[in-house]
């Protein structure tokens, strides 16, 4: 479970898992590789493999979520290897 404060986020990551999340309350944005957002309000979850990815609570208000992390094998994209990046 993750609280997230109003106007707050956690910067752009790479891990080495499968990440399946829900929005328990509020609501999340979600920026894949830098450019792709989704807008996630309560209810909705999202699903992402080896996107470098950063999490954002943009209102003025706290949201929670809730995240499974089930570990995988590296990503390989061309022959190279994505390493993990937190």
């Amino acid at each position: 479970m993750v609280d997230w404060a109003p106007n707050s986020e956690f910067p752009f990551h790479r891990t080495q898992s499968l990440d399946y999340g829900v929005v328990i309350s509020g609501q999340l944005e979600a920026v894949m590789d830098g450019e792709d957002v989704a807008v996630l309000t309560t209810g909705d979850s999202i699903v992402q493999r080896g996107t470098m990815h950063l999490w954002r609570n943009s209102t003025d208000q706290w949201a929670r979520t809730v995240f499974v992390l089930v570990g995988t094998s590296p990503v390989t994209v061309g022959g190279q290897t994505l390493e993990p990046n937190m």
